[in-house]
Formats: C-alpha cells, sequence, structure tokens
C-alpha cells in the first residue's frame, strides 16, 4: 500500500512537473513571437515598398544615384530606414561599444592551453604529464619526494645519488628548481666551523642547523625518531 501510494505521489510530481515545462514552452514561444513581430512592425514602417496592402511614398529619388558621396547615401539611407531615436536602438548601441563588449568578451571567455595540446599523441612526453595530471592535478604544483627509511645522510655518495635524482628532472624538464635541505646542509656544512662526521651530523642538523634563522623553514621537511638521534623521514620538493 505504501508503494503505491508513493508512487502515486511521483506521478504527480512529474506530472506536476511536465506541465510546468510545457507551459514555460509554450508561453516562451508565444513572448519570442509576440516581441519578433512588435520588432518586426516597427521595422518595416521605415522600409517603405515593403508595406504590404499600402500605396507609400512615392517620391523616390533617381533609381541611379548621380554620385555616390556621403550625402547621397546618408539620405537614401534616412529614405529607407527608420533611423529615429529608440529606447532599445540606445540600450542595443550600449552593450555593443567596446567599453561594454570587449570586458564581457574578457569574462566570458575561457581559454584552456596545456602542454600535452603541442605534443605528439603518442609520445613519452604527453603520456607523463597526462599521467601527472591524473595523479598530482588537484595538489599544487609541488610534486614531494619522501625518504621514509633512515639512511646515511651524512655519506656524501648517498647526497650525490640524491642530488641527481632532483637534478635528472630538472635537466629533462620535469621540473623548473629543488628545494632540498640536504643541499643546503651541504653549503652550511663547507661554511661552518663545526666538525660533521657520522657522529655529529644529526646533533648539527638538530640543534645548529634547523634552529638557524635561515634555515628553520625545513624543520617541518624532517623527522626524528624519539630519541633525536637519527633522522627516520624526510621530505623534498620538486617545482
Amino acid at each position: 500500500m505504501g508503494l503505491v501510494i508513493s508512487n502515486g505521489h511521483m506521478v504527480s510530481s512529474f506530472l506536476g512537473i511536465a506541465s510546468s515545462v510545457a507551459i514555460l514552452l509554450v508561453f516562451t514561444i508565444f513572448f519570442i513571437s509576440v516581441f519578433v513581430f512588435v520588432g518586426g512592425s516597427r521595422e518595416a514602417r521605415g522600409v517603405k515598398w515593403y508595406q504590404i496592402f499600402k500605396t507609400g511614398d512615392t517620391q523616390f529619388t533617381s533609381p541611379q544615384l548621380a554620385s555616390f558621396d556621403s550625402s547621397s547615401l546618408f539620405s537614401l539611407h534616412d529614405r529607407l530606414l527608420d533611423a529615429r531615436p529608440c529606447a532599445s536602438r540606445a540600450v542595443g548601441a550600449f552593450v555593443i561599444s567596446p567599453k561594454i563588449r570587449y570586458p564581457i568578451l574578457v569574462l566570458c571567455t575561457a581559454i584552456d592551453i596545456k602542454e600535452e595540446y603541442f605534443l605528439p599523441t603518442s609520445s613519452s612526453e604527453k603520456s607523463f604529464i597526462e599521467q601527472y595530471r591524473e595523479q598530482f592535478g588537484k595538489t599544487t604544483q609541488f610534486m614531494e619526494l619522501t625518504i621514509e627509511n633512515s639512511i646515511e645522510y651524512h655519506d656524501h655518495e648517498v647526497q650525490n645519488n640524491i642530488f641527481d635524482i632532483m637534478d635528472f628532472a630538472i635537466e629533462e624538464g620535469y621540473a623548473t628548481r629543488a628545494i632540498n635541505w640536504l643541499s643546503e646542509f651541504a653549503k652550511f656544512e663547507k661554511a661552518s666551523i663545526y666538525d660533521v662526521n657520522p657522529d655529529t651530523f644529526v646533533p648539527v642538523v638538530n640543534l645548529v642547523f634547523l634552529p638557524s634563522e635561515t634555515y628553520r623553514k625545513y624543520a617541518s621537511d624532517i623527522i626524528m625518531d624519539r630519541f633525536q638521534t637519527q633522522i627516520v623521514k624526510s621530505r623534498m620538493y620538486l617545482e
């Protein structure tokens, strides 16, 4: 019984919606027709030989103009077309003026130009960009590179391997620059007086490098263990 009642309500709702749409459609057709008729009849008053069942003005100039100067053309135009002032014409002239038309064009026009539009369909570059947009399209312009294991950051060979990965992405055009706390620490190490070795690397990073005014922005990119003795996770960025 409840199903029948609910179906009845649904039928009534759909019937009401359909009736409303039909009435609105008929009203719109008649509304547009009336205004087209009014506009056409108003324009036809100025075109003298198109007035059906009326004699019209027979005082025309010669069928051929002796010279096509501006005054003759304007005179002929005024005789053929009703150019008297009208509110609708004033509104139309205002809307189509460049001061109004260009801002509306700028606001309403959406231009979508992407790099992959200029690449061959089967190229590896286009495939990379499409995969990147699919996986990171809703993120910012930065790609995070996260190292979630404890590695020997103090080892120069490990540092060079990390730097090579970042430089490869930049050289191949996949990124414009790298934001890397490890490279900044390498510069800091060369300019500092501290002796950085496997035993002092983490304390120098934690107690000297990160608290400094210049490098404290990297504090959120490095995670220590609970005893503050080793780096268990770090991240770097490609832009």
